[in-house]
């Protein structure tokens, strides 16, 4: 009897701690308005690319998510007194991470961009001298050792800054003529200056990549960082995933008519048929053009590296694969060149991811400028780039790949100090009887050679099954 009182008791304290170790773990998370990667929508709703994400982590993870909706400002202070446990589409910077903590896997990167009334263009950043600027408090964009307020600084340019709790505000106050200009990020600008009546400018700057931000040291951090990025990664790689639906949700909305108006259904029963055939005829039209233009713009960012501006990685593949039967079928040259930065981490390390980025942009820019239409660049990850050189032979490849390398390594850049970058390269040629795998894996392992042999030159993969390894150039 008492035995089986002892399973009873031990039966129900194993169910009691079963239950509570299944019970949802509580994580509370700060939102600020910014469109289309946080919002709370007229019905009560919480959306956004940022908070699509994390739900469906949340989902797979068993978190409950407790929203506090702030302005920015509000949202910075919960984080820091630790009364949230993670902030949604924050902007990363070195100041910023002496603050809070960062997840590893960027959501999106974007840029400031400066909007004006629809009235005005401005052709120098010299017409900002005197005026008013509206910006929002705290935003990355603003401050920092690289935000506008520095930048204005530094060319001695006098604006008086207007803080404001939000976007909308900023674009309001340029609206209503309190403030010449307005700064916020591109993708709010792109998708609200229209309803403002405002115009963008050309004046865009400083690249951030949009990620979580947690408090300081804080007991959860590990556990919440770490299913992030591993989803976050693991989503990334697949074209067909919840992260790129989330995107294709977020930036093509498409409104579509729900209800026919009064007035047509009076005029189509009062005989002006006709007139109704033109507007509907005028009205698919301009939806169609829309739906074009919009799935265009969604192919684009689909297949280009937000950063570089190049193709991404994905998409240069697919276009390598199609050029190689090509190339096979009409037995026609094709060289691929494979690029690395030398020493990029310790970029990173002295002077700063925001200046590693800069590097990686100027480097994308150099590459677009110098590829013809039968060439295509890519960002193949990290600090890799690659390129095919339609109806190129290896000799001229290594020829455009010594021009590169020697354009690259004079550029310089400012960071903590005036620095300059240098790069390791492999090319090769295909054979013709290569598969994509094994002519990639050949300029891959040249530039093994160049990189072990002192980085900062170019190697060469020859021979049947290119494994014949040849030093060009200095």
């Amino acid at each position: 009897m008492k035995i089986s009182s002892v399973l009873i008791i031990s039966a129900l304290i194993f169910s009691v701690t079963t239950l509570r170790a299944s019970e949802p773990l509580i994580v509370r998370v700060a939102i600020s308005p910014s469109e289309p990667f946080a919002y709370l929508d007229k019905y009560g709703n919480y959306g956004g690319l940022f908070i699509e994400l994390l739900e469906k982590i949340a989902e797979d993870e068993n978190w409950k998510l407790r929203y506090h909706y702030e302005s920015w400002n509000a949202c910075l202070q919960l984080l820091q007194a630790q009364a949230v446990d993670i902030l949604v589409d924050i902007g990363y910077s070195d100041e910023r991470a002496q603050k809070f903590d960062f997840n590893k896997e960027s959501v999106f990167i974007n840029w400031g961009q400066l909007y004006l009334g629809s009235h005005k263009s401005m052709q120098t950043i010299d017409e900002l001298n005197g005026n008013t600027i509206a910006v929002m408090k705290s935003d990355i964009y603003f401050v920092g050792s690289d935000g506008f307020a520095e930048i204005m600084k530094r060319f001695n340019i006098a604006c008086t800054f207007l803080e404001c709790a939000t976007y909308e505000e900023v674009l309001q106050k340029v609206k209503s003529g309190k403030a010449y200009a307005g700064l916020v990020n591109r993708i709010f600008g792109a998708r609200n200056a229209e309803k403002y009546g405002l115009n963008d400018s050309a004046f865009v700057f400083k690249p951030v990549k949009l990620m979580y931000a947690f408090p300081k040291n804080a007991q959860l951090n590990n556990t919440l960082i770490k299913a992030i990025d591993e989803n976050l990664s693991a989503m990334k790689k697949k074209p067909d995933s919840f992260y790129f639906q989330a995107i294709n949700r977020q930036f093509i909305q498409l409104h579509v008519v729900t209800k026919i108006p009064r007035w047509l259904i009076i005029s189509i029963f009062a005989g002006v048929l006709l007139i109704a055939v033109i507007v509907l005829f005028l009205f698919v039209v301009t939806l169609k053009k829309k739906v074009r233009q919009q799935t265009v713009e969604l192919e684009i960012l689909s297949r280009t590296d937000a950063l570089t501006g190049l193709s991404n990685r994905r998409f240069f593949l697919e276009q390598l694969e199609n050029e190689l039967r090509r190339a096979a079928r009409h037995t026609l040259p094709l060289s691929f060149i494979i690029i690395d930065l030398d020493h990029f981490k310790r970029i990173n390390d002295t002077h700063g991811h925001i200046t590693g980025d800069k590097v990686l942009a100027e480097a994308g820019k150099l590459l677009k400028r110098l590829t013809r239409s039968t060439d295509l660049a890519g960002r193949y990850g990290g600090e890799e780039f690659v390129l095919y050189l339609g109806l190129t032979t290896l000799e001229n490849a290594l020829i455009f790949a010594e021009r590169l390398r020697k354009e690259l390594s004079v550029i310089e850049f400012v960071g903590k100090s005036v620095f300059r970058v240098t790069c390791s390269m492999g090319a090769a040629q295909f054979n013709n009887h290569q598969s994509i795998t094994e002519f990639i894996h050949s300029a891959d392992q040249a530039l093994y050679h160049a990189k072990s042999e002192g980085r900062n030159c170019i190697y060469s993969a020859s021979g049947q099954s290119g494994s014949v390894f040849t030093r060009y150039g200095e």
